[in-house]
């Protein structure tokens, strides 16, 4: 939130043991996160991201995917498709589908 002008927002938040950020605070925070920062290579193992299923033919999951198995499958991809650096891609899948 940019600016909380609603104290009534405020007042029902803190009743509910909610703390609301301004955004500006926010960006101050990880300003000085920034400092202490230290990046680290992923392993192989690590988790990459969720793929979240929408249930057409089940109930809706989440389905962790690793680092390595994302560049197995974009590595699978570039052997079968052929696809060099100098092609270009279109997609017409859904931003949801984690295949891109």
């Amino acid at each position: 939130m940019d600016k909380i002008n609603d104290n009534s927002m405020l007042e029902q938040a803190d009743r509910l043991g909610i703390k609301i950020y301004p955004f500006d605070e926010v960006l101050e925070q990880g300003t000085k996160s920034l400092a202490t920062f230290v990046a680290n290579d992923p392993k192989s193992e690590d988790l990459c991201m969720f793929s979240y299923t929408s249930g057409t033919t089940g109930s809706p999951k989440g389905v962790q995917l690793s680092q390595q198995m994302l560049i197995y499958a974009a590595h699978s991809v570039n052997i079968r498709s052929g696809l060099t650096c100098d092609d270009s891609y279109l997609s017409y899948l859904p931003l949801a589908h984690s295949f891109e």
